[in-house]
């Protein structure tokens, strides 16, 4: 009994640990897709190719509770466009173009029908974010292209200021990137222009850029690497525009700049084509590139995109610095954008949005389709698995159901009691190899003990049959540990499940009175005690016979009735002599037929008698007549 009541205690235990938040979790997982249809998927092609059904490096056990939901928005036509403008006094020209020209970038959007919205922000020695709903907490952009082209917003930008040279190009960025509520299933799109440097938090621009001046003046607080950052874990494609000359004075960089082909500029140049190409995007000379071509590269980017992101939230209690993501693509996909990206720090509680753009060969199919994403810091780590060609997006693996024992929780009186797991995929099916099941906390991979059988190219059966048999009073608990489709998608859940086995009957306590004493009374009176503390007895199917004839519990008279419970009580026998049909009779053989409540299908129900004899009359007195006790005899 004790042995149970540890057992559930530990099963609650278990289940109120699956609620308890991950330190480092992955809370969604989402493809966004525009213009780009889904790959197709060749089943009969995944069994012919067995050998390359595992994505290079997936290893990782996933469970189906790493709290992270998968969402697909497909053809969501969602683009965000902010426009990083440099209102400086050098710029007037540059403005009016783009004014002239944004007319066919909306008319591009309108009529492919996105859903857009518009936001920006001047910048010279200060920034200035435009709000287009002030009633609405938070920074808004606007889906109105007539207002956003307005005189209170583009129409009104003028260009002045900006005397030193550097302008805050860092921060207009920074500030577009962190103050907007940029919509989540949105491609996020800065297109920005200069023909200044950019000056740093701290550096020593200190006339004008640092500390800042103008109606909007405030000090620099960004640098060119931590906005490098912001950009690629953040997604944000950069549209950039400067000039190849560009004016320095007093700003500084940060040397050397990494790698950004095809571009080849350095300094503050360099870092301009940096951002660009880190996020996907491009840089243009503004000398020499017309804003009607800059706005038709978007208009073409917008038009086929594919992106893959994660929100991952730190629970840990701490601040974590930085949290690491990874995309590890199938060989048929291509990652455009930073990877690993690296982002940092992130306060206990708060989220973080990664982002890569992605593309993929078409006439590729199955699990060169498939990618997994890890993400790590501060000695936490998650992961999530995905693949292009699912509808939902989900690499959504085969669904392992209990066909036997069921329900959960059951007695068996089977020594060798099977185990039978289904597993339903929906396009490959399962493959065995790579089951793993725990059975009372020992790991088993398939075949060890294991058989299968398949019932239809997507549905099939898995069996275990215990090496040795199973112990009385003990309690099993069984879930799948892994189980891939053939796609090398992982399983969805675990169909945890337990039993408990029953191997003897209820089991006889006492009589009273004893067995082989006299009743002398007229009415007898006996009281037989059971237990049964596993599947417990059978109350309804207790009958008594005496002297081979049957009485049914709650028949009567004579009375045969029980008073317990189920695991324990006394079988209570009362009746008259006459009623027992013992009138006459010398002795009385009682039995007790009694079963567990073990179900047939599990060998059930374990069943026995207990019988005890009672004399009804005293023996004849016997006494020596002759010879008298005590004389001497000499017969022979």
């Amino acid at each position: 009994m004790m042995k149970r009541v540890l057992f559930v205690l530990l099963y609650l235990v278990a289940l109120l640990n699956l609620g308890i938040a991950k330190p480092l979790e992955i809370n969604n997982l989402d493809v966004n897709r525009v213009g780009v249809e889904l790959p197709a998927i060749d089943p009969n092609a995944l069994f012919l190719h067995e050998e390359n059904l595992k994505l290079d490096g997936f290893s990782e056990l996933f469970t189906g509770e790493l709290g992270w939901e998968v969402h697909c928005r497909l053809d969501t036509g969602a683009v965000d466009i902010v426009f990083c403008i440099d209102s400086s006094g050098s710029m007037s020209s540059t403005i009016s173009s783009v004014r002239a020209s944004i007319g066919g970038l909306i008319s591009s959007l309108e009529s492919a029908g996105y859903d857009y919205h518009l936001g920006g922000i001047t910048y010279a020695d200060g920034t200035n974010l435009w709000d287009f709903d002030g009633g609405t907490p938070g920074n808004q952009m606007t889906a109105n292209s007539a207002t956003f082209t307005s005189g209170t917003w583009l129409g009104g930008v003028g260009a002045s200021g900006g005397a030193d040279g550097p302008e805050q190009s860092l921060d207009a960025i920074g500030d577009a990137i962190r103050e907007y509520d940029w919509r989540p299933d949105a491609l996020r799109i800065i297109i920005g222009f200069t023909d200044a440097s950019y000056c740093q938090v701290g550096d020593g621009c200190s006339g004008y850029c640092n500390p800042g001046t103008g109606p909007y003046g405030s000090p620099a607080t960004e640098t060119d690497t931590g906005i490098a950052s912001l950009i690629s874990s953040t997604g944000t494609v950069i549209f950039w525009a400067s000039r190849t000359s560009i004016y320095a004075s007093c700003g500084t960089y940060t040397s050397p700049v990494p790698a950004h082909p095809p571009w080849t500029g350095t300094g503050h140049l360099g870092w301009y084509q940096y951002f660009a190409y880190v996020s996907g995007g491009k840089w243009y000379d503004l000398s020499s590139t017309s804003w009607s071509t800059i706005f038709s590269d978007v208009s073409a980017l917008i038009s086929t995109f594919m992106s893959i992101s994660v929100d991952v939230t730190n629970n840990s209690g701490t601040t974590i610095n930085p949290i690491i993501a990874s995309l590890s693509p199938g060989a048929c996909i291509s990652v455009l954008s930073s990877n690993p990206i690296s982002y940092g720090p992130v306060t206990s509680g708060s989220s973080h949005h990664f982002y890569w753009r992605i593309d993929y060969d078409s006439t590729c199919s199955g699990p060169a389709l498939c990618f997994d994403i890890s993400v790590a810091g501060g000695g936490y780590a998650d992961t999530a698995v995905g693949c292009l060609y699912m509808e939902d997006c989900q690499c959504a693996g085969p669904v392992p159901t209990t066909i036997t024992p069921t329900p959960c929780g059951i007695w068996s009186a089977c020594d060798y009691q099977e185990i039978v797991i289904e597993f339903t995929d929906d396009d490959v099916g399962t493959n065995p190899a790579s089951i793993q099941l725990m059975v009372d906390s020992v790991l088993y991979t398939y075949p060890t003990y294991m058989t299968w059988t398949s019932i239809s190219t997507t549905v099939g059966r898995l069996s275990f049959i215990p090496p040795i048999p199973w112990h009385h009073a003990e309690c099993i608990d069984f879930w799948v540990v892994r189980a891939d489709d053939w796609n090398g998608c992982p399983k969805i859940g675990d169909a945890y499940c337990w039993f408990c086995m029953d191997l003897e009957p209820p089991a006889e306590v006492s009589w009273s009175p004893d067995c082989e004493t006299y009743l002398l009374d007229s009415v007898v009176n006996i009281n037989i005690g059971l237990e049964d503390f596993e599947s417990g007895i059978n109350i309804l199917g207790l009958n008594a016979t005496v002297n081979g004839r049957t009485f049914s519990l709650g028949a009567g008279p004579p009375v045969v009735d029980w008073v317990g419970t189920a695991s324990e009580g006394s079988v209570m026998i009362s009746g008259t002599l006459e009623e027992l049909e013992l009138e006459g009779a010398d002795s009385a053989l009682i039995c007790i037929n009694t079963c567990d409540n073990v179900f047939s299908t599990y060998c059930g129900p374990n069943c026995t008698t207990y019988c005890c004899v009672y004399y009804l009359n005293e023996p004849p007195d016997a006494e020596f007549v002759y010879p008298d006790s005590g004389t001497w005899s000499a017969c022979d």
